[in-house]
């Protein structure tokens, strides 16, 4: 995968972004709506020129909430194998 000379002015600038948040809420011990706003822009940018998507679960869906993965790699969670443990 190559990162062209754009993608890397993208990235560049939620770097600076998240750079001056980081910054601000050092300073200030608060953050502005539009610090977390710049934080999911730059998430989304991540994801998208990275090539990271959600795992795969078991039961074929995208875990959202859970950690990504290389998009190469994503492939469903192996089921569990054995008896299910019996509870009390």
């Amino acid at each position: 995968m190559e990162i062209t000379t754009e993608q890397r002015r993208e990235l560049l600038r939620g770097h600076n972004q998240l750079r001056a948040a980081v910054t601000y809420a050092e300073e200030m011990k608060d953050l502005n709506l539009s610090h977390l706003s710049h934080m999911e822009d730059l998430v989304h940018t991540l994801h998208s020129i990275l090539r990271f998507e959600p795992s795969i679960g078991d039961d074929g869906r995208p875990h959202f909430w859970g950690n990504w993965v290389l998009a190469e790699e994503n492939k469903p969670e192996p089921k569990k194998r054995g008896r299910p443990k019996k509870t009390a």
